[in-house]
């Protein structure tokens, strides 16, 4: 059995899961995953504005997940990282085996729903095992 590894790689991780956990950002990878893309189709697959998009992209460039190319006034972008598109098509198999409940709007309840007959995790605890030292009660990681 290995050591647990230092928080400082588990913050890292953490860091590109939060790069993932955007919708319009997967919608983004999903697209890049088939090939490079230049900014402004990637405004039209979004539908969201020029600089949301940039957006979105200079964060999963931050954690490594795509790379850019200028090529005169137009801005490419790549997956430098396809290996994510491997853990979004977990997620999104997780998500249908577990009936993953959606509003009529079509977005997806919030943490914290609890689905009607159901009955909320104890914080803190998985099953028998408490939460790793240095994570609040509340299980709460303090991210927005």
């Amino acid at each position: 059995m290995t050591g647990i590894r230092p928080a400082s790689d588990y913050g890292r991780q953490a860091f590109v899961l939060r790069a993932l956990a955007n919708e319009a950002r997967l919608m983004i990878v999903h697209r890049l995953d088939k090939g490079e893309s230049c900014v402004c189709d990637l405004v039209e697959l979004v539908g969201l504005d020029q600089s949301t998009v940039s957006r979105h992209l200079a964060v999963l460039k931050a954690a490594g997940i795509v790379d850019r190319e200028r090529r005169g006034h137009h801005i490419y972008y790549r997956l430098v990282a396809p290996c994510v598109v491997d853990f979004v098509t977990c997620a999104a198999a997780i998500a249908a085996d577990q009936g993953v409940p959606i509003m009529p709007d079509g977005k997806v309840l919030p943490f914290g729903s609890v689905n009607q007959g159901e009955k909320p995790a104890e914080p803190g605890v998985c099953g028998d095992t408490p939460l790793p030292s240095g994570l609040p009660a509340d299980g709460k990681d303090g991210l927005a």
